[in-house]
């Protein structure tokens, strides 16, 4: 038998809706600090141009990418209609790309287009964990040995 939850679906959505915005909050933050903003002389095109994937990722910083969109992606695992959930996925990828471009403007960042493909695998892992988690949770034989 199903653990139910002490929280009513009204509770529950807002209580999603409020780890999504601090969620969000926290990818931005982690993405553009520190906030050191500075004018460029160059065009909005140009930004374009430093996407580009490039090569020279430490560990860590190859690391930090993925799990920084991690949250995001597990919180795309609550029980949502399809449209809604893809809408998400296209939104998360739009974040990680405008970030990426942000990021020119911060002399401290360095955007990259692997960046945001790094990103966009830490959704991922999130959505399929969090899915994963929710089709234990549901099955009454639980998910081990999985089948």
């Amino acid at each position: 038998m199903p653990i139910e939850s002490p929280a009513s679906p009204p509770e529950r959505s807002r209580l999603h809706r409020r780890l999504f915005w601090l969620v969000l909050f926290l990818v931005v933050y982690g993405s553009l600090f520190p906030f050191r903003y500075q004018a460029h002389t160059a065009s909005w095109a140009d930004g374009w141009q430093l996407l580009r994937p490039d090569a020279s990722h430490s560990r860590s910083d190859l690391l930090s990418n993925v799990l920084l969109f991690v949250p995001y992606g597990l919180l795309l695992a609550v029980p949502m209609p399809l449209p809604r959930r893809l809408l998400a996925l296209l939104g998360g990828a739009a974040l990680a790309l405008g970030l990426q471009y942000l990021q020119f403007w911060f002399p401290d960042r360095h955007p990259s287009g692997a960046d945001a493909a790094l990103n966009l695998l830490g959704m991922a892992f999130g959505l399929s964990a969090g899915l994963a988690a929710a089709r234990c949770r549901d099955s009454s034989s639980g998910c081990w040995p999985p089948r």
